[in-house]
């Protein structure tokens, strides 16, 4: 029953992921389009927006988000939160899953 959950979890956090790289890569479109900067920085590319640790931080806190002016922007900023945040809740699910499995059979 647990590795069904855990199966579960795991898949939802992918799914997740996967929607937040698309996410991702529909903000660097767009930025690249208007010649806006994301967070007073400018991104050549999607990867390096998703392995930049402050671009990453600035986006989970969000605050920057409000201070976007570009509505499309800032609208693909708020759905790339809400995926990062939840890709990490279900993986974070996933993982507790496991730990409490591993106590409970102990």
């Amino acid at each position: 029953m647990v590795v069904v959950i855990f199966i579960s979890l795991v898949i939802v956090a992918l799914y997740f992921k996967y929607q937040f790289n698309q996410s991702i890569n529909k903000v660097q479109d767009i930025s690249n389009q208007h010649q806006l900067e994301i967070f007073q920085m400018k991104y050549k590319t999607a990867s390096q927006m998703r392995s930049n640790i402050t671009f990453l931080n600035e986006l989970w806190l969000g605050i920057s988000i409000d201070k976007v002016e570009d509505l499309a922007l800032k609208n693909e900023l708020l759905n790339a939160r809400k995926f990062f945040r939840y890709q990490l809740l279900f993986g974070f699910l996933g993982f507790l899953s496991i730990v409490i499995n591993g106590f409970a059979t102990a």
